[in-house]
Order: C-alpha cells, then sequence, then structure tokens
C-alpha cells in the first residue's frame, strides 16, 4: 500500500497520501450480514511455506464477517485468516504499518462455538506446522469474536503459533470469552507470542 502507481523506486511510498483498503463490504453497504467470510487468506499448506520474505505493508484489512456455519475458515478470522496448519507447512509473513478495523468472528444465529475465534487475524499452526508472523507497527481496533481472541487468536494446539508483535497498538477490539485483545492456544504445541 501507498502508492499512487508512478513512482520509480519503493523509496517512495506515502501510505498516509495514498491508503488502500481492503474492504469485506462487498454487498449491501454497511450491511455486514452479507460481507466477505475473510477478507485476505494467506496459505500456507499449498505450494510451499509463507516466510519473512512475504511482506503486507501499510494496507487497512476491514469489516470482515465471519459468521459462516462451518468451523474453518468461515467462522474465523474475519480479516486475515494465516494457514499454517499441518506437518511441515508455515504461515510466517511480515504484516507492517497495517490496520485491522471492525473485522468479526461471530455468529448472531446460532450459539456460539469455539470456533468463532479471531476477529481480525487466526494464525494456525495446528497439527505439527507452524503460523508465526512478525507484526510490527500495527493497530488493531473495533474488532470482535464470539469466543476468544476479539483481535488475534494463535492457534498453535499440536504445532506452534507464536507471532512477534512489535509497536503495536489495541484498541476497542472484544471477545464474548477470553482475550479481547490475544488469545492464544498452545495445548500440546506453543503458542507463545513475544
Amino acid at each position: 500500500g501507498g502508492f499512487a502507481g508512478d513512482e520509480s523506486s519503493r523509496d517512495a511510498r506515502a501510505p498516509r497520501e495514498h491508503p488502500v483498503t481492503l474492504s469485506g463490504d462487498i454487498g449491501t453497504t454497511d450491511d455486514a450480514s452479507d460481507n466477505s467470510f475473510t477478507v485476505v487468506m494467506l496459505d500456507g499448506t499449498t505450494g510451499g511455506p509463507i516466510t519473512s520474505a512475504t511482506e503486507l505493508r501499510g494496507i487497512t484489512v476491514a469489516d470482515g464477517n465471519a459468521n459462516g456455519f462451518s468451523e474453518r475458515p468461515t467462522s474465523q478470522a474475519g480479516g486475515l485468516f494465516c494457514d499454517g496448519a499441518g506437518a511441515g507447512n508455515e504461515c510466517s509473513p511480515t504484516l507492517a504499518g497495517m490496520l485491522f478495523r471492525g473485522n468479526e468472528a461471530s455468529d448472531p444465529i446460532t450459539p456460539p462455538t469455539y470456533s468463532l475465534s479471531g476477529g481480525a487475524i487466526v494464525n494456525d499452526g495446528r497439527e505439527g506446522g507452524t503460523s508465526s508472523p512478525r507484526i510490527t507497527r500495527s493497530v488493531f481496533a473495533d474488532n470482535g469474536a464470539g469466543i476468544n481472541g476479539g483481535a488475534m487468536f494463535n492457534n498453535g494446539e499440536g504445532g506452534t503459533s507464536s507471532p512477534r508483535i512489535t509497536n503495536c497498538l489495541f484498541l476497542n477490539n472484544t471477545a464474548g470469552r477470553d482475550g479481547g485483545a490475544i488469545y492464544s492456544e498452545g495445548s500440546s504445541g506453543a503458542s507463545s507470542p513475544s
């Protein structure tokens, strides 16, 4: 994000002057019921690992609504689903200068289930995989989850999900049960954000 399109180098980036928003509000404007389940999907389970060399910078990810009925991914990660689940798989990109705003993982119709987690981001490194992105200078605002991790859910169950979070701001994120900002699950694995 941050380019008008006529720049000749990466140094000319100006995210404030040239904002880029990836929005899940694809149906009726301001009606969340028909928004995208997940705005950005990073799949490290096919085609090779996603490492820190993969970068998203200066982008707003907004208005995803993971209100689907199946366990994943339609009921997790309204904003970004980082899938590194499964033995030998990895999803560990670099996310810098990002804004995650107004993303939800909740279903207003059915009773909440365990899967309604990670309003803005789910880092899925379960079952022998790895999902440990580097997240710097980013803002998580007004995101919510029906169960755990209003802004972020780190799933290291049987694998590893330990994102490195630096100089980030978490504002007004909510969860129905635990972790209004961040919830980490590491049973039979590791989930130790730093």
